[in-house]
């Protein structure tokens, strides 16, 4: 089970959905685990699938036994059904509530994670202004702790956000 949740970490660091797919495949099939460690696979596969374009998949469900230390994984696991059930502004506004938790608690990491999320939603329901405001708080709390592959991702959606702005302004000829 150890192996298949480093996989996960590994898959959600690299944006790879196939091997985060074999993860939790391998995973269901292991024994329970301790103190939660199934669960911090399933959190890495919801921070992945949401910021996948496309539908959802079926996710298998470990956070109805999170211990508490983990309860931000339930938190996270909720705005995943949200969304899988095509409400994605209530599956952000709770993710944005979390960040506010792990703000409060002094996580920067996670709490730029579930901006990130959060700001992955609000894209799903075309809501451009606010993945805009989230992405941009996400990036100041990776640029000012050096978060690595979460701020490479946080990075990468800043320039999506600005090519599409560019684009929004130029016209067809400026863009050939």
């Amino acid at each position: 089970a150890l192996m298949c949740v480093a996989q996960s970490e590994l898959a959600d660091a690299r944006g790879d959905a196939a091997l985060m797919d074999a993860a939790l495949r391998e995973l269901v099939s292991c024994s329970v685990g301790f103190f939660g460690l199934k669960v911090v696979a399933e959190g890495c596969a919801v921070h992945l699938h949401l910021r996948t374009a496309g539908d959802l998949p079926d996710l298998p469900r470990y956070s109805a036994l999170c211990p508490p230390i983990l309860g931000g994984i339930a938190a996270e696991r909720a705005a995943y059904d949200e969304v899988r059930a095509g409400r994605a502004g209530e599956g952000a506004v709770g993710l944005e509530q979390l960040a506010d938790s792990y703000r409060s608690l002094g996580s920067p990491r996670f709490a730029a994670r579930a901006l990130h999320d959060a700001a992955s939603c609000w894209a799903r329901a075309g809501q451009d202004a606010a993945v805009a405001r989230l992405v941009e708080q996400a990036s100041e709390m990776c640029a000012q702790h050096g978060f690595g592959p979460l701020g490479d991702a946080v990075a990468a959606s800043r320039r999506r956000l600005v090519v599409a702005r560019a684009r929004a302004l130029l016209t067809a000829r400026e863009l050939q």
